[in-house]
């Protein structure tokens, strides 16, 4: 049994022939990658300030950021390259397809980062917190 299992010999010449197309695949990816991060660091902090808005405008952002954490990243691929194509009629390219569904996933975590570090810098500028974040939850108990 072992015998066929050593008995194997790699086929290495595909490597050298493949390399262009792990090429093309990596610019890709570093594409979409960083169009989606700038895109999503403008989108997180325009969102971070609406969440901050008190009244149904925060609201509004509350929501925002709740629906796009919880869902997969495969739902939005799947709900905008699919879904909006197929209710607009439309024929979407994969790139901005998926450069849109990223930003949409990583801008509602930005929001959060954004509303904290927000919150926080407000917050040493009027003296209301303490070095340690968790001595105030042992003065409130």
């Amino acid at each position: 049994m072992t015998g066929l299992l050593l008995s194997y010999s790699y086929d290495w010449s595909v490597i050298p022939r493949s390399i262009a197309f792990f090429e093309r695949g990596l610019l890709v990816t570093v594409r979409i990658a960083l169009l989606s991060v700038v895109f999503s660091l403008v989108l997180g902090l325009i969102v971070a300030l609406v969440r901050m808005v008190p009244g149904p405008i925060g609201v509004l952002g509350f929501v925002y950021i709740q629906v796009f954490r919880a869902l997969s990243l495969y739902v939005y691929i799947l709900f905008i390259y699919f879904g909006i194509a197929a209710a607009f009629g439309l024929n979407l390219d994969p790139i901005p397809a998926g450069v849109v569904s990223l930003t949409l996933l990583n801008s509602a975590y930005m929001a959060e980062i954004y509303r904290a570090a927000i919150q926080a810098s407000a917050g040493c500028s009027t003296g209301k917190t303490s070095f340690l974040p968790i001595f105030d939850v042992t003065r409130v108990m």
